[in-house]
């Protein structure tokens, strides 16, 4: 199964895919020919970047790391910021430097600061927990409350916003190193159009955030769990019941293409 798919935006006719099998490959994008091929032997990924800035290949793990893959060397670097799987990887800037922050099932995010040349070894690695207000409540007297797992991470008008089982979205300060609540459905994935940010539920519905992250309308876009969303000019939701396309300023549904036997678990558009 494919866990990932990135697209260079770029001159380079690239495709990056990653898969349970351990195999990050680079295709073709031009006669799908496969260019080459990096090897995990030790942890499945879980979720793939392209990091234009510095040609990194980034691979998050279900071991809870995150390793940096160059192409030019097939040689990667491991950094280890969680302690369960990593659920997403974007790409951000913190203190003004470029960096990959990532997410994960422990509820935290962790900020990778990517140094200017691969020699260097000046990298900055910052984890950062959800602020209290998000934290359930817990099941049994007595049992301190379990933090909330962060399924998806999107950077919305250059602030870093994070959703999960938890009834909210999380914006991060990196550079603060300080986060804030804000009431909502659970999360599974987000996209962004601009000043617009949505939000895909469990229960099939896309929610739409203004920049305050008050809500300015629904769609019901599935029947279940939506697994993976995007934008480009349109919006593609992903679930069990296929991939769709959406107007979504007159909530039409432009296109629906019934996928595999199994949920499509990422979305790319070139």
């Amino acid at each position: 199964a494919v866990v990932g798919v990135a697209f260079p935006s770029g001159e380079e006719e690239a495709v990056f895919t990653a898969g349970l099998d351990g195999k990050i490959h680079c295709w073709d994008d031009y006669d799908a020919s496969l260019s080459y091929t990096l090897t995990e032997k030790n942890s499945e990924p879980s979720c793939l970047l392209y990091m234009e800035s510095c040609n990194y290949v980034v691979t998050g793990h279900d071991d809870g790391s995150v390793k940096f893959w160059n192409p030019d060397s097939m040689k990667c670097r491991v950094e280890r910021g969680h302690t369960n799987t990593v659920t997403a990887l974007v790409a951000a800037t913190v203190n003004r430097r470029p960096a990959v922050v990532s997410a994960s099932y422990d509820g935290t995010i962790s900020a990778y600061v990517v140094p200017a040349t691969r020699s260097s070894l000046s990298w900055l690695n910052m984890t950062l927990s959800p602020p209290d207000s998000s934290l359930p409540e817990p099941l049994l007297p007595n049992l301190p409350a379990c933090p909330p797992e962060i399924l998806c991470l999107t950077c919305w008008e250059g602030t870093l916003v994070s959703g999960g089982n938890a009834p909210c979205l999380i914006s991060w300060d990196v550079d603060a190193q300080q986060s804030t609540s804000h009431p909502s459905p659970p999360t599974t994935c987000m996209a962004h159009d601009g000043a617009l940010l949505f939000g895909g539920g469990e229960d099939g519905v896309v929610t739409m955030y203004n920049q305050d992250f008050s809500t300015s309308g629904t769609i019901k876009a599935h029947q279940g769990y939506i697994r993976c969303m995007l934008f480009n000019l349109y919006l593609y939701t992903g679930a069990a019941d296929g991939v769709k396309v959406w107007d979504y300023p007159t909530q039409t549904m432009l296109r629906a293409v019934k996928h595999h036997d199994e949920p499509p678990r990422c979305l790319g558009v070139r």
